[in-house]
């Protein structure tokens, strides 16, 4: 799905939406599981090491870190630990309700943005992921603000490399 960063933020701004939780996961290399399903919840995946191929109804992303996929509840999902180390990320689901998920298309989708690498995002996952084993009404409303502090940076990151890929290398050159 080819992504409009500007929808994507004006939607995330405006639905209603709840962490179901947030954790860092670490899979052996060569580990491979096929004809699965993904959570019944929409899924944020943030590789942190190593590589992974995931496959999502059909449609195959080599996952790597710098980069941002998000798989919709219940799509078809094939994946694959790549190379010989292992393969670490941060997992984050969250649901909207049933009356919103027409107006926000990119919760039910499947795609991938290139963010960049960025130790701001990394830091904030693992807070994220701490957050969310803590559980309080207080915790539930940090977790949120993590979540979307997340987003703008991922976004704000995605924006940028693409602007930067649209400008020539003479142009960068002289900027610099």
């Amino acid at each position: 799905m080819k992504v409009n960063i500007d929808d994507m933020a004006d939607g995330f701004s405006r639905i209603s939406f709840n962490i179901v939780d947030a954790g860092r996961f670490v899979i052996e290399p060569g580990r491979k599981c096929v004809a699965t399903y993904t959570a019944a919840a929409s899924g944020i995946i943030f590789p942190l090491r190593g590589k992974a191929r995931m496959t999502f109804e059909g449609v195959t992303y080599e996952m790597e870190p710098g980069r941002f996929f998000h798989a919709g509840p219940r799509m078809t999902l094939d994946k694959e630990v790549l190379g010989e180390s292992t393969w670490e990320f941060v997992l984050i689901h969250y649901k909207i309700p049933d009356s919103e998920k027409y107006t926000f298309p990119y919760a039910l989708s499947h795609y991938e943005l290139d963010s960049g690498y960025n130790p701001r995002i990394n830091d904030m996952l693992q807070r994220l992921c701490h957050t969310c084993r803590m559980p309080s009404n207080l915790q539930a409303l940090r977790a949120k603000s993590l979540f979307l502090s997340v987003m703008d940076e991922v976004l704000t990151c995605s924006t940028n490399r693409e602007k930067e890929s649209g400008r020539s290398l003479v142009e960068q050159s002289i900027e610099y």
